[in-house]
């Protein structure tokens, strides 16, 4: 079954880690292409505390990096997302 027709799971940490967080903002580096996928797994290894979720943002990385952009380790698998709450 293609992973946009999946129901959404929790996946393990070679497939998604988030690598930082803080208040409003997080980063993580994944192999999953779905965004509700994604976005569920970041919800559930770094709960909010509040009403809103993670959701992926619209803005690129600090450093000008596109959001979504290459994994820097694993170029051809993995992608680094930023996200905000």
């Amino acid at each position: 079954m293609p992973e946009t027709q999946a129901a959404l799971k929790l996946v393990g940490k070679d497939e998604f880690e988030c690598y930082t967080w803080g208040l409003c903002q997080a980063s993580a580096c994944t192999s999953l292409t779905d965004v509700k996928n994604i976005e569920f797994n970041m919800n559930a290894a770094v709960p909010t505390g509040i009403s809103n979720k993670w959701v992926i943002s619209d803005k690129p990385f600090k450093t000008g990096e596109t959001n979504p952009c290459p994994c820097d380790k694993r170029p051809s698998t993995h992608k680094h997302y930023l996200f905000v709450c």
